[in-house]
């Protein structure tokens, strides 16, 4: 994925779930990526979410 295509993602994601372009700009993004891969690690997950 190029990553103009991932920041355009994410950017969408956070938008959708009600963040304005200013909060999003203004937060420790890098903080945000690595708490929300610590989230995803600790999660479990079936093969019928997968799939």
């Amino acid at each position: 994925m190029d990553p103009q295509d991932f920041i355009d993602q994410f950017y969408l994601a956070l938008i959708d779930k009600g963040w304005k372009l200013h909060e999003i700009d203004e937060m420790d993004m890098i903080y945000y990526l690595k708490l929300l891969k610590r989230k995803i690690s600790t999660e479990q997950t079936y093969i019928d979410e997968i799939l």
